[in-house]
């Protein structure tokens, strides 16, 4: 006799960060430096893109964060914040990922 086994937990969804846990994790990043908003966008299920810069010295940072799915501007296998330098002139010099939404945080990559 084959057993049905019907009774297995679904897979929880990754949740969804709040607006505020972002604006938290920019905080944090930007370590006390003002902020500029450049683009923050929203559908059904909440925030999916939000970005924000700051001026330094060589030129300009721009974090970026996207929520794990496929969007217009683009797509992302987890929730996540990328970091992106920019030379005086607004070319782009390099960037990475500094921190993934896991397990209801943000856990900052070093």
């Amino acid at each position: 006799m084959i057993e049905s086994f019907t009774n297995f937990p679904e897979k929880d969804k990754e949740s969804i960060p709040r607006e505020y846990e972002v604006h938290e994790a920019f905080l944090k990043l930007l370590e006390g430096r003002k902020l500029t908003e450049r683009r923050k966008l929203e559908d059904s299920s909440g925030l999916y893109l939000w970005e924000v810069s700051f001026e330094d010295e060589k030129g300009s940072v721009e974090y970026s964060y996207q929520r794990e799915g496929n969007f217009k501007e683009g797509s992302s296998v987890k929730a996540s914040i990328e970091v992106t330098f920019f030379d005086k002139s607004g070319f782009p010099k390099g960037g990475n990922t500094v921190a993934i939404y896991e397990d209801g945080i943000f856990r900052f990559v070093e």
